[in-house]
């Protein structure tokens, strides 16, 4: 079986320096910065944005305080997409350092949809096939329950961990490091769809594994002057690996 898989990589740096003044331009400068104050971090990550947009996203982040220590912890799970999830968060703080780590694991299975349809169309979004390969052949399979979305289950993990360092009564500095992986990710509208000669278009249509890693090393001082009242920088790096895998009914040739 020839193999050609469509990858996409890309690399983002960042630096950023905000200087905020007593005006009214304040506002818009504010947003190339991050707010700490005391002993929490309220960072707002700047990453690129997807290979097709290329644009800068902006979200507030987790946060870590002078609790001295906490340790949270949660798990659930929901039937209709057979999931099931952890999370977990440690925050260490002293005087004059802060440092919070999270871990999130999720894995989700087939899907179950709803069975009432209240449009009357009583087919609509139905699974009736899926397919398997076996001895090198691709075999369309009736599903016995078209009301669950066969195939779609797929893991996530994410890192994070940040530290804050308290050097003065007014500067601070954080370290930000980000991790995520997933597994496969199978595309259902593709998978779904029948030729002309009723049999399936594609045998594999799916995102192959995504990986994200952010590094950021961000700096704010506070103090007044005649020329600004704050100053604050963000350098950072960013990785993403992505990639889509589609190969055709009895078709050998992956893309």
């Amino acid at each position: 079986m020839n193999t050609i898989n469509t990858n996409f990589k890309k690399f983002s740096i960042f630096a950023l320096i905000a200087i905020s003044f007593t005006t009214q331009a304040q506002e818009e400068i504010e947003i190339l910065s991050i707010d700490v104050t005391g002993k929490s971090i309220n960072e707002q990550n700047y990453i690129s944005g997807s290979y097709l947009t290329d644009k800068l996203i902006r979200f507030n982040s987790i946060k870590s305080n002078n609790s001295g220590s906490l340790l949270d912890y949660f798990t659930g799970v929901n039937s209709a997409t057979n999931e099931l999830s952890n999370h977990i968060n440690l925050n260490l703080s002293s005087e004059k350092i802060a440092s919070l780590t999270s871990i999130t694991y999720k894995k989700f299975g087939d899907v179950s949809m709803g069975k009432n349809r209240v449009h009357g169309f009583q087919n609509w979004g139905l699974h009736s096939f899926y397919t398997e390969f076996n001895n090198f052949q691709d075999t369309m399979i009736t599903n016995t329950n078209p009301s669950v979305q066969r195939g779609v289950g797929f893991n996530q993990i994410d890192l994070t961990n940040k530290i804050l360092f308290s050097l003065n009564a007014s500067s601070k500095l954080i370290i930000n490091s980000q991790f995520s992986s997933s597994s496969d990710l199978q595309r259902f509208d593709q998978l779904n769809n029948l030729t002309l000669n009723d049999i399936p278009e594609y045998a594999q249509w799916n995102y192959g594994p995504q990986k994200r890693l952010l590094n950021s090393i961000s700096f704010s001082s506070y103090f007044s002057s005649a020329l600004f009242d704050d100053v604050r920088a963000i350098f950072s790096h960013q990785y993403i690996e992505e990639s889509r895998v589609t190969r055709r009914f009895n078709n050998f040739s992956q893309k």
